[in-house]
């Protein structure tokens, strides 16, 4: 009886551990599409402001 309680324990620590790193996984999937999207809106960003600038750069030579 005993040796079936450690083996239900330890199976529930295995579990446990599996669930962890799952968990751990998903942090770590979740993380770097948050940093994927971070960089693409620094992007934008920077793309809009460059674009801005060469519109108001050409509008001055039109004067």
């Amino acid at each position: 009886m005993l040796k079936n309680a450690q083996d239900y324990a330890k199976g529930c620590a295995m579990t446990q551990m599996h669930q962890n790193q799952k968990q751990e996984k998903m942090n770590h999937q979740e993380q770097k599409e948050k940093q994927r999207q971070e960089r693409l809106a620094q992007q934008l960003r920077q793309n809009l402001k460059r674009r801005k600038e060469q519109s108001r750069k050409r509008a001055q030579k039109e004067f």
